[in-house]
């Protein structure tokens, strides 16, 4: 289990206003959080980052959620990866945990749901 004071968070969302709701939350919990808007910027910053725990929307530009998860999957099988997003359709979530994520959190999510999901 890793203890929510040292996570790495990168956190990803092409909504900056819902972002910026979370962003005190987050770093209430995290040791260190970043912030991706679209699927490039967030598998970019995924490398420089090397994060703990990817909170991954599907509905991003440029690559969706589930593009950055292939990716992603394709070098790195270990880091953790919750899918934080609307979509609610079956083809999603199979995908998504077929890729290995740990959690599908769907919008809009508590701050107790996000809490409980971090502590893994």
């Amino acid at each position: 289990m890793i203890e929510l004071n040292s996570i790495k968070l990168l956190f990803v969302d092409d909504q900056k206003e819902n972002t910026l709701n979370y962003i005190s939350f987050f770093t209430k919990y995290c040791h260190i959080v970043e912030v991706a808007y679209d699927g490039e910027e967030a598998y970019t910053k995924y490398k420089e980052f090397n994060p703990d725990i990817i909170l991954l929307d599907i509905n991003l530009s440029k690559l969706s959620g589930l593009q950055v998860l292939e990716k992603i999957r394709e070098q790195d099988t270990t880091t953790k990866i919750i899918m934080f997003t609307a979509h609610n359709e079956k083809k999603f979530i199979d995908k998504a945990y077929q890729l290995g994520i740990l959690k599908y959190l769907l919008k809009p999510v508590t701050r107790d749901e996000l809490k409980n999901a971090l502590k893994l």
